[in-house]
């Protein structure tokens, strides 16, 4: 989505009601700005907030140490063995 906005006499900007309903934002809510800046251009980025730190990162590892499942399963099988 790409849209013109405009700057008002305080500096404020209005965010387009199809914007915050992608983002789920409400009243109240508060956003991250941040400039980049290169050569050729310059930007600003609004982000949302992490509200759940947990909930960010949890499965980034997921397969990356095999089955675990499967690992348990038959690590209590080898003590039920012996």
């Amino acid at each position: 989505m790409n849209t013109l906005l405009t700057i008002s006499s305080q500096g404020q900007v209005l965010i387009p009601i199809r914007a915050r309903k992608i983002l789920g934002v409400v009243p109240g809510d508060r956003l991250k700005l941040r400039v980049v800046q290169n050569d050729a251009l310059s930007s600003l980025v609004l982000e949302l907030p992490t509200k759940s730190w947990t909930k960010r990162i949890a499965g980034v590892a997921e397969g990356q140490y095999g089955k675990g499942e499967e690992y348990v399963s038959s690590e209590r099988d080898a003590w039920s063995r012996s």
